[in-house]
Parts: C-alpha cells; structure tokens; sequence
C-alpha cells in the first residue's frame, strides 16, 4: 500500500513536477492531494507509467546517507529533515525521504488503481487502491457490469453507451 503510494507520487513528480501536499492511508483505500491539477488523461498516463514501474519488479531500497551524500542527494521531502534522513529509492522511479515500511520491490505492490480523482485546494485529491484491493474492487465492478449488461442486452464494454440510449429514451417517454 505504502510502496504503491511512492510509485505513485514519484511519477507524478517526475511527469508533471507536483509535489504530495497531503496522504491519508485508509483500511481500504488512500489519499493523496498533490500540488497541481491533473485530468483525466494526465492520470490514464500516471496510472499506466506506476503499473509498469510495478511490472518492472525493481528494487525497493532503504539508503541511510552520511551528510555530505544528503545534501548532494535530490529526494521528495514535506519538510526539513535534521539527524539521519532514511531514503526510500525506487530505481527509476522515486527517491523519497521515509520512515515507514516497505516492500522489498516493485512487484509486491501487484497493482495500482486510481478509483477518484477530485479537485482540492487548487490541486488534485486522488483515491486509489493497490493490490488485492483492486482485484476484489475490479472483480465488484465485473459482477455489477455484468448484470448492466444482461440488464441492458448490451455486449460488457458497450453498458455506457446502452444506459446512455435507454435514459434518453426514458425522456422521449416523459416528453411524449
């Protein structure tokens, strides 16, 4: 979950400069308020960009570096750090200042899915899931869209566009 957030974070970083201004980690899902605001495209780009840093399977590694290697060292922070800063480093992906735990690589993280992305103090607050908790919210989302479709006799990726003809009916019956 934590390690999901750092990929996460790291690529917005690196794709758009924005910082994580504020994360809460619930029991099923996380927070993240960054800095800037990003789209729908902009989060289909982050979302594919954190899955294949996850696909890649890259080492998550824990560096305590001496003074002299900090302060030659770029790395996400929220604040000024004093005493023995531990960095979390994902290869290619972030290096971030961190005191919780991690997993030992990428792969671990299994999945990262953005389930809502809403304005928030001139930013952008995502909520996603990673992991398990996307299979079983992915597996959910199935089910329902199945019975959309059966519902609607509409192939499973055409049930938007089906509910779509059906409401606009519905108010040509109202109108009529």
């Amino acid at each position: 979950g934590h390690s999901g957030e750092h990929i996460l974070s790291g690529t917005v970083h690196r794709l758009f400069g924005y910082d994580n201004v504020g994360f809460h980690m619930g029991a099923a899902d996380m927070t993240i308020d960054f800095s800037g605001e990003l789209d729908r495209d902009d989060l289909r780009r982050v979302e594919l960009e954190a899955n294949r840093a996850v696909w890649r399977n890259v080492p998550i590694r824990t560096l305590l570096p001496g003074p002299d290697e900090l302060a030659h060292m770029e790395y996400r922070s929220k604040k000024e750090l004093t005493g023995q800063v531990r960095i979390v480093e994902i290869e290619g992906v972030d290096r971030c200042a961190c005191c919780a735990p991690h997993a030992a690589s990428t792969g671990e993280v299994g999945c990262i899915k953005v389930i809502d992305s809403m304005r928030h103090r001139g930013g952008t607050r995502l909520t996603l899931i990673c992991g398990e908790q996307a299979l079983l919210d992915y597996q959910l989302l199935h089910e329902n869209n199945a019975r959309v479709s059966a519902a609607l006799s509409a192939k499973r990726l055409e049930t938007g566009a089906a509910i779509e003809r059906y409401a606009a009916e519905q108010e040509e019956r109202k109108a009529e």
